[in-house]
């Protein structure tokens, strides 16, 4: 059986974290990607920030409650997603390769939350380990709370 060539990718994060209130601003994210050759590089960059964007709106946003056995947010109004006013600037580079072509629609997803957690660390020196980055697990973290 042939051995599928991996996505390899890697992630930055530039945020900004307010000490008061825990909230996280991310600024940019630049992201670097091999995916082996590339038939079209904006349809790459495309899915590839999309990717990077569904990232980040888990690292920052996404999660749920259970009461009594279902679920307590119904709709948007009270699951939260990143809004596009919340969207940073993306920068994307594509490696240029010879490698036979991989998937670039789940990789991206998987590198946001380690790189915004470097981040927000080196904005405060605080270490947040759990997702989501929700601004009271934020203020726990700067507060030395586990």
């Amino acid at each position: 059986q042939e051995r599928r060539q991996p996505t390899y990718t890697a992630a930055m994060v530039q945020a900004r974290v307010d000490p008061a209130t825990g909230d996280v601003i991310v600024e940019k994210i630049t992201a670097a990607v091999d995916c082996g050759i590339v038939v079209n590089p904006d349809g790459v960059r495309a899915q590839y920030e999309s990717g990077l964007l569904f990232g980040l709106s888990t690292a920052l946003k996404e999660h749920g409650t259970v009461s009594r056995g279902r679920f307590d947010q119904s709709n948007f109004d009270s699951y939260r997603l990143l809004r596009m006013d919340e969207v940073p600037d993306v920068e994307v580079h594509v490696v240029e390769s010879t490698e036979p072509p991989t998937g670039v629609g789940e990789p991206p997803v998987t590198v946001v939350a380690p790189a915004l957690a470097n981040a927000i660390f080196a904005a405060t020196g605080a270490r947040v380990r759990h997702l989501p980055f929700l601004p009271k697990r934020v203020r726990a973290a700067l507060q030395g709370k586990p």
